[in-house]
């Protein structure tokens, strides 16, 4: 693979690299950091295709049935070092997608199921970082930029 330099070849290293979770989770960590998923996309439109499965890659990191629950803690360990790691890994791409262009408009086009997707991360997020208070406002921020909280 080449250095990354626009948001086209991204999303083409991604649909041709990137088939199974583990392949996804691995580029999300490896290849693309959300600063350099930002830098690419700030002034271009993220396609909402695109940002959906990013989204689907985090809500499988969060949402999973107690028969998965013993695999996916063997791919946690594989990816992140601690749970804590990968809180953190979730609260930064969450971060980094409101920042793309058009993100709002790609909110308008997400149905009712990615949404609850959406809230259910952003729920989980509360919980797993509950125990440092220093992420209260970054979680309130997320709930305020995916149309969950109204701005006061």
């Amino acid at each position: 693979m080449k250095h990354l330099k626009s948001s086209s070849q991204l999303e083409k290293d991604w649909r041709q690299c990137c088939q199974t979770f583990q392949e996804k989770t691995i580029y999300m960590q490896k290849r693309i950091t959300p600063a350099k998923f930002v830098s690419l996309y700030e002034s271009t439109s993220l396609d909402p295709s695109f940002m959906s499965a990013l989204i689907a890659v985090l809500y499988d990191h969060v949402d999973v049935s107690t028969e998965e629950k013993q695999q996916q803690d063997a791919e946690v360990a594989y990816f992140f070092s601690n749970s804590t790691d990968r809180s953190k890994f979730i609260l930064q791409w969450m971060e980094a997608l409101p920042n793309c262009g058009r993100f709002e408009l790609n909110i308008s086009f997400m149905d009712k199921k990615e949404k609850q997707s959406v809230k259910h991360i952003i729920h989980w997020l509360g919980d797993a970082l509950s125990s440092d208070t220093s992420y209260a406002d970054r979680i309130s921020w997320l709930q305020t930029a995916y149309g969950f909280k109204k701005i006061d």
